[in-house]
């Protein structure tokens, strides 16, 4: 909540909310743990910026096509947000979207890319993109006593 912002927060919340009976649970639970994950090591790598917000904003934005099935520029097009996040997510403009476009050749696993996104930094960004990822499932997999907390507190899941 401190990187986005409540105002970006609440946007991003309506525009989930407002859709949310159109969008398959396990897709949206795949979607939305890869703009977490993206949100987080855009933020490590925008670390030493003024730059985290508008990079964890423009992570978790640059997945809703997948959520919605509909073109980015159209959703991204209904939210209140900066041109510099627009461009980031768009079209990997400006500092933010050449994070961005360092996350997604990790996602892709092309250290050509990488490699020429980030020059002699490829094997450590590769290291810090595989304990992000591994970090997100880890926080967003329910432990077993989770899971036999909600089924107590839900007797149809029993």
């Amino acid at each position: 909540i401190a990187l986005l912002g409540i105002s970006k927060l609440r946007c991003l919340a309506d525009l989930l909310a407002s859709s949310i009976d159109a969008v398959d649970d396990d897709a949206l639970d795949d979607h939305v743990l890869r703009g977490v994950a993206r949100a987080d090591m855009t933020s490590s790598l925008l670390n030493d910026t003024d730059l985290v917000r508008c990079g964890v904003t423009a992570a978790l934005l640059s997945v809703v096509d997948r959520i919605y099935d509909a073109p980015l520029g159209d959703l991204l097009g209904e939210l209140p947000m900066s041109d510099a996040t627009s461009r980031a997510v768009l079209h990997g403009g400006g500092r933010v979207g050449e994070a961005l476009d360092i996350v997604r050749a990790c996602e892709r696993n092309d250290r050509a890319l990488l490699e020429s996104l980030a020059p002699g930094r490829s094997d450590e960004i590769m290291s810090l993109h595989a304990q992000v990822v591994e970090r997100t499932r880890q926080v967003h997999t329910p432990s077993d006593a989770d899971v036999d907390e909600q089924r107590s507190e839900s007797p149809e899941l029993a």
